[in-house]
């Protein structure tokens, strides 16, 4: 009851409002219930309510069957809860049934934009309680918008059953009486590891954070587990203090970095239906460099397959700074002429693969600057082909390179 608690106090101005107006009331239940279930599978009579602005102020509310008051109230905390601007008119599709669940279409309208959404529930007669469950919300993800000239936004504003307005701020003078997904949380913290590193003697140790997005209402899940580092009397220096910053905003770069949408860093709370897992192992930490591999798991409703794959980062320990390819291997490095020497060796490969295919078939990216890893005697690249990937190693001495 706690995610309704906070529904009931918004209301609560309302219903005091009701009680001092001439309130006609929402009419009895069973009716409201049986004008739904009317609708079920036909078209019921069209009919157009008042403004949302108007409802709340007149208590002229028997107009509005009870599911549709309750789907007004669940769009509102959604539009609040997500932190969504604006006045949207509601155009509603009739309810549909299937097996014990019903269905709603909604066409949102407002800030110059159109959006596709729709609704599924139950309902408990005993309780007298609605369920909403998943959702298609793409206006609380920014999401998907539809043109005028779409099949659905054409029809919903011709032959819609009812239509009002909504927003997050706006109050109803209905009860609460749904239960919902909880909306987005999330937390960054750290986490106690019982393993302990046994390379020890550094200037700096690490610990281990992990960063959880949660929203299901939307269906998004994102985990990532990822190093702070901690340079030693690190606030006791400016210039010490500076590097550990430094090195530390390189991390979160290469961690919360996005891919859907917008470039730059991650905006979870503009994913839908998506779980996304990073996680990490370091290659190499002494005095000069740290180096990690990064893997990242993920799974979007509507992709065709779930995806895999890695990155990798290695930072000037003394300088805060992530280095690039050729700060490695100089800038003529030829790549394809070490593959040829034999100097590379592939790490893994997928059944029915076989090293010597990787190592001929490997995608020839046009920058590795994110693609490799350090060990402590070794060069590390992480390659591809198709959507599959593996990782080759060439020792240091093999490629002549001595400053590492």
């Amino acid at each position: 009851m706690g995610q309704c608690d906070k529904m009931l106090r918004r209301q609560l101005f309302c219903a005091v409002l009701a009680l001092l107006l001439p309130v006609t009331g929402c009419g009895n239940r069973n009716a409201a219930l049986k004008s739904t279930e009317e609708s079920i599978g036909e078209t019921p009579q069209l009919q157009q309510i008042q403004s949302s602005e108007e409802l709340s102020l007149s208590g002229e509310t028997e107009e509005l069957p009870e599911v549709y008051q309750q789907m007004l109230l669940y769009m509102q905390e959604g539009l609040y809860e997500h932190g969504i601007d604006g006045m949207y008119q509601v155009y509603f599709g009739a309810v549909k049934g299937f097996a014990d669940r019903y269905y709603c279409d909604i066409l949102l309208e407002g800030e110059g934009a159109l959006w596709r959404e729709s609704i599924a529930y139950s309902y408990d007669e005993d309780s007298g309680w609605y369920t909403f469950y998943g959702q298609y919300e793409p206006i609380l993800a920014e999401g998907d918008m539809e043109s005028e000239d779409f099949e659905f936004v054409k029809e919903m504003r011709k032959n819609y059953v009812y239509a009002g307005s909504v927003s997050g701020e706006i109050h109803f003078p209905y009860p609460v009486r749904y239960h919902a997904e909880n909306g987005p949380v999330e937390r960054d913290a750290r986490i106690e590891t019982c393993f302990h590193d046994s390379r020890e003697g550094t200037s700096y140790s690490i610990d281990t954070m992990l960063y959880t997005y949660v929203d299901e209402r939307l269906g998004t899940v994102i985990t990532i587990l990822y190093p702070a580092v901690w340079v030693s009397e690190a606030y006791e220096d400016a210039a010490v203090e500076n590097l550990q910053d430094s090195i530390n905003e390189q991390i979160r770069t290469a961690f919360f970095y996005s891919y859907f949408g917008d470039e730059g860093m991650l905006q979870p709370q503009k994913e839908l239906y998506a779980t996304i897992d990073r996680n990490f192992i370091i290659t190499r930490r002494d005095e000069d460099y740290l180096s990690m591999r990064i893997y990242e798991g993920n799974d979007v409703r509507g992709a065709v397959h779930p995806n895999e794959w890695e990155t990798g980062i290695t930072i000037d320990m003394h300088t805060g700074r992530a280095l690039q390819f050729c700060d490695v291997v100089g800038e003529d490095f030829d790549l394809e002429t070490f593959i040829d020497k034999g100097a590379f060796r592939c790490m893994w490969f997928w059944e029915n693969d076989t090293g010597e295919y990787w190592l001929s078939h490997f995608y020839r990216r046009s920058s590795w600057d994110s693609c490799f890893y350090l060990t402590d005697d070794a060069l590390g690249l992480i390659t591809e082909e198709s959507r599959y990937y593996t990782l080759i190693e060439a020792d240091f001495e093999d490629l002549g390179i001595s400053d590492f």
